[in-house]
């Protein structure tokens, strides 16, 4: 079978991009639109140099597992979801390779030496049959996160002490939510605003209401002996935030001793429904 460099290099670029887009959806992880682009062209170069030089060292498993650890690195980034982003990398890469042996037994796809992704069809078509590709995948796992969202939740209380004061409030436990802080690798929880309104000071809280910079905040909060830092994140539109964050002096979540967490408070609120006015990953 004759291989055309274009096609094997369509093919794998293609399958890596599903594959982390995948992952973004199954993990609920932000990342630039251009990361992914990128991971998935660097999978693609390392898939067609394995094939072009066929050597035991290029295509052993360690050096692939590198490579996919690699990849989810670059379109995601570190923290402490990399290593579950490569566990559900691996198992959608694996569906992608056995769905093009399936193709195989037809005539139209191969797995290469060195597990390289090949399909024996034309460019255009190629192209055509992964927008569709694309495009069914994307709506089942929007499909999938719908219809399993309620399984990933559950609401626990929340006690905050600080400085003499205490606020109580809902906080929605979400197996999707991974934020950490990348400085300390502390949990956040994100609450809204009107959660934790008693425990800030009033220029604070006067500042979050309407609406100053994060900045401005942070100086205020300075100004009134609260250490406040910022923590940033992607809300569930797929928008970046900066949310100003501070440490309580306790935390008692879900009548476990808590303390260490960070608060990140949004000003806008959270979009969720039955009181829930705070969220964290399962992981907090």
């Amino acid at each position: 079978m004759e291989i055309y460099l274009d096609v094997l290099l369509v093919t794998n670029f293609l399958a890596n991009y599903l594959a982390l887009r995948a992952v973004g959806a199954i993990t609920k992880a932000g990342s630039a639109r251009l990361r992914p682009v990128l991971a998935a062209s660097a999978g693609a170069i390392y898939a067609a140099v394995v094939c072009l030089f066929p050597t035991p060292l290029l295509s052993a498993m360690t050096v692939k597992l590198l490579v996919g650890l690699g990849l989810v690195y670059l379109a995601f980034g570190g923290g402490k979801a990399l290593f579950l982003r490569f566990v559900v990398f691996l198992g959608v890469s694996a569906a992608m390779a056995g769905a093009v042996f399936a193709l195989s037994l037809s005539g139209s796809g191969e797995v290469l030496p060195g597990g390289v992704l090949y399909l024996d069809i034309s460019l255009p078509l190629l192209l055509i049959v992964s927008t569709v590709a694309y495009l069914l995948l994307t709506l089942a796992f929007r499909t999938f996160g719908k219809a399993s969202l309620t399984k990933l939740k559950k609401h626990v209380t929340a006690e905050v002490y600080h400085q003499g004061i205490t606020a109580n409030f809902d906080v929605l436990v979400d197996t999707g939510c991974l934020l950490t802080d990348p400085v300390s690798g502390r949990a956040v929880l994100v609450t809204s605003l009107s959660a934790v309104e008693p425990l800030l000071p009033p220029p604070v809280r006067s500042a979050l209401q309407n609406g100053e910079s994060v900045e401005s905040v942070l100086s205020l909060a300075a100004d009134c002996n609260l250490p406040m830092r910022l923590v940033f994140c992607t809300s569930a539109l797929g928008q970046r935030e900066m949310l100003a964050a501070f440490r309580p002096e306790r935390l008692i979540l879900d009548g476990k001793n808590k303390t260490g967490t960070l608060l990140a408070v949004t000003p806008k609120g959270l979009s969720g429904d039955d009181g829930i006015r705070a969220v964290i990953g399962a992981a907090g």
